[in-house]
């Protein structure tokens, strides 16, 4: 076994951590497992470790039985320097127009300026010009934070020797290029896909990633920091063996597996096989690019291709922060180096801005294929197993020479996306949700897509969906529950077909618990005043004094007793804001009317204006339970005879919480309130026999309701209030 490997189980458990965002720690908590290729050595180990809470990087260092990395005041014996990368792969050193490589890394290398003057001085490359990116002919060097600033986040010696290998690495193989060290706050994801962006944002024509983790079902949510149109993104594919990481699994990215490089004389190529630690695999999560064919993973299939990872025959590099008791001349391999090297040829090419990772797929006949060696055991083989053509470990194979790299327009196959509309729906038991599943064509497609739903569903939840879809007309998809569904979140995954383009799309729907039964509390109402012992005078009626309640609903009641008469004021100290809610005319051409006004808490008399002059009049001043009133329902003339008055039908009684009639019927005989009502007064409108007044009160709203009068004359007039809380 060649390299630490970390068991599937824990990938697993990274990429729970991850998609729950744990915080991270900054001390290593697994730690690097120092390992060998046999009894004798070499042995080498994961600079970073592992931490399940974040992303680990990939850099190897070479070390002594007991973990301490083996270093040197100069470059150790048999590790990779220019002169032997740049001869194995056939490189330039320097591409035709000016490059940016920005490398994006956590925590920061307090010493990777004088580490990397160092290292040039050490293989007489070019000096880096401290600066902005593209400041001079030959290049110039910068490091920022993840938000572009110059506020560094705090050192870390294991990512510093990761740092160390990625600057000197890009260096040493695109000599002139300008390089930007975006270092992210933390190793966590959010971190680094800001560190990404901000990359991007700077300009770089490249960027390179050696770092990663388990896959995890959220992380397409982060692939938009990898697509960036006219930027090539590498990304290495990891050191534990066969097995997928992220972010080598976005299809925005250029996967990097590994290989064991071996020179022959003058620093000629002589071959390669596939790193036993290098990551390969089908993804779980991803799609399928449409320019990857292979016939054994139906989602994305990692490496896209590969270069020198093996710490055996990694690359020398200097760091000068004490790691593990060690520093200076150290041999650092793992696809951290890989991912690199085939970064700083895509800058060497100038041609990054034209290129994508489908580039190299166009030209496979034009990288070297690397024929043998394993990553662990898999099936189909090929997913970790190096031969001809096409495999995990390797990809389409390693450099040799730009022209792999060299853009040219490939054409994309067609295919297509399926959205969801809504995404999420929100339903209570017993309830339905429906979606629209709509067909996005891309690159001339124009098929037709078989619908179906991966099975089995989620208990308690049912579904029904149109078979088939087109980008003119859409599928629908209804997701049913039962009334005995449990509440929570669901998910059901849709799938469109056309031959062998598969593509999905899940829909979530939130079962809600049942709402609880509305609580309803009654209205009260009590009577205030009225003036049956203060009669009207004139054009006015004033009533005793009197106190409501401050913020209280107040209503006044008033019934003319003149014909042709109206209410055209109310006022007094006790209320304010009043106006006129309702109001009819009797048969007698009396008005009554309901007007209403806010309590002010203070004391006084309320005085009433008319129009013509009362005689006599009644006002009734009635105090709410600090509660409004709606939808005020006026009725005339009811009925005639002896049979009963009708109360005036409420508009919507299953919203009211109480309800107030005022009925006004001919004379002579009182009337008898209707059921389940309370008076709140009942009088005759003069001494000497006119016609019935009342306003009688119901704590609940009442369907309908009648008042029986004592003979034989008709109603004269009636109104109802709805009232509800405020």
């Amino acid at each position: 076994m060649r390299g630490f490997r970390r068991t599937r189980s824990s990938l697993v458990l990274a990429a729970c951590l991850f998609a729950l965002g744990a915080a991270p720690a900054l001390a290593d908590p697994v730690g690097a497992v120092v390992t060998h290729d046999g009894p004798h050595g070499p042995w080498f180990k994961r600079s970073c470790g592992f931490d399940p809470h974040r992303a680990s990087c990939n850099a190897q260092v070479v070390t002594d039985d007991t973990g301490v990395p083996l270093a040197s005041g100069s470059p150790l014996p048999g590790s990779l320097g220019p002169a032997q990368l740049h001869g194995a792969y056939a490189l330039p050193t320097a591409p035709p127009t000016a490059q940016t490589v920005a490398i994006v890394d956590a925590y920061d290398d307090p010493n990777i300026s004088s580490d990397l003057a160092t290292f040039d001085a050490a293989y007489g490359l070019p000096a880096l010009t401290p600066g902005a990116p593209g400041c001079s002919a030959t290049g110039c060097f910068e490091k920022v934070n993840e938000n572009g600033g110059l506020a560094l986040p705090p050192a870390d010696p294991s990512w510093a020797m990761e740092i160390a290998l990625d600057v000197e690495s890009v260096h040493e193989i695109c000599e002139t290029c300008s390089i930007v060290l975006v270092e992210a706050s933390s190793a966590t994801y959010n971190d680094l896909a800001t560190a990404e962006n901000e990359a991007a944002a700077l300009g770089a024509n490249v960027i390179t990633n050696s770092w990663g983790g388990g896959e995890w079902g959220g992380e397409t949510s982060f692939d938009s920091a990898f697509d960036h149109p006219g930027v090539a993104i590498t990304a290495s594919a990891g050191d534990s063996g066969y097995g997928v990481e992220y972010p080598a699994a976005s299809p925005y990215v250029t996967a990097v597996g590994g290989t064991t490089l071996t020179l022959g004389s003058g620093n000629t190529y002589a071959g390669e096989t596939a790193w036993s630690g290098s990551g390969s695999g089908c993804s779980t999560v991803e799609p399928k690019p449409s320019w990857q064919t292979d016939s054994g993973c139906t989602r994305r299939t990692v490496a896209d291709v590969a270069a020198d990872a093996d710490p055996q025959s990694g690359a020398a590099i200097y760091d000068s922060v004490s790691y593990n008791g060690s520093s200076g001349w150290m041999e650092v391999g793992g696809t951290s180096l890989a991912a690199q090297i085939v970064g700083a040829v895509e800058a060497l090419t100038g041609q990054a801005a034209q290129s994508s990772p489908a580039t190299p797929y166009a030209h496979a006949s034009l990288l070297h294929d690397v024929l043998s060696g394993n990553d662990g055991t898999c099936a189909p083989s090929y997913l970790c197993t190096a031969g001809s053509g096409y495999d995990g470990p390797t990809g389409l194979g390693t450099p040799n020479g730009l022209g792999a790299f060299e853009a040219t327009t490939v054409a994309a196959a067609p295919d297509f996306a399926l959205t969801a509309t809504p995404a999420s729906g929100a339903v209570a038991p017993g309830g339905s949700a429906g979606y629209t599943i709509s067909v996005t064509p891309k690159n001339g497609f124009a098929g037709s897509i078989a619908i179906s739903l991966a099975l089995p569903l989620p208990g308690g939840v049912g579904a029904a969906f149109t078979p088939s879809a087109t980008a003119a007309s859409p599928a629908t998809v209804t997701l049913n529950t039962l009334s005995s569904t449990t509440p929570g979140t669901y998910q059901v995954t849709v799938i469109g077909t056309s031959g062998s383009l598969s593509h999905s799309v899940t829909l979530t729907l939130v079962v809600s618990a049942p709402a609880p039964p509305p609580t309803t509390t009654a209205v009260s109402a009590r009577l205030l005043t009225t003036n049956s012992t203060h009669p009207c005078n004139g054009n006015t009626c004033t009533t005793a004094s009197f106190t409501a309640d401050a913020g209280a609903t107040v209503l006044v009641v008033v019934d003319t007793g003149a014909p042709n008469d109206s209410v055209t004021s109310i006022g007094g100290a006790a209320i304010s804001g009043a106006t006129q809610l309702t109001s009819l005319r009797t048969s007698s051409k009396n008005e009554l009317a309901v007007w209403q006004a806010t309590g002010t808490g203070a004391a006084g008399a309320l005085t009433v204006g008319f129009a013509v002059k009362a005689n006599p009049g009644i006002v009734d001043v009635i105090e709410l339970s600090g509660n409004a009133t709606t939808n005020p329902v006026a009725q005339t003339n009811p009925v005639t005879g002896a049979s009963g008055v009708a109360v005036a039908s409420l508009a919507n009684p299953s919203s009211a919480n109480g309800e107030l009639a005022v009925v006004a019927v001919a004379k002579n005989t009182p009337l008898t309130g209707p059921p389940g009502f309370t008076a709140l007064d009942t009088r005759r409108d003069g001494a000497n026999g006119g016609y019935a007044y009342a306003v009688y009160f119901a704590p609940a709203a009442q369907a309908s309701a009648t008042a029986t009068p004592g003979d034989q004359h008709g109603a004269w007039g009636t109104i109802a209030l709805e009232l509800a809380h405020a």
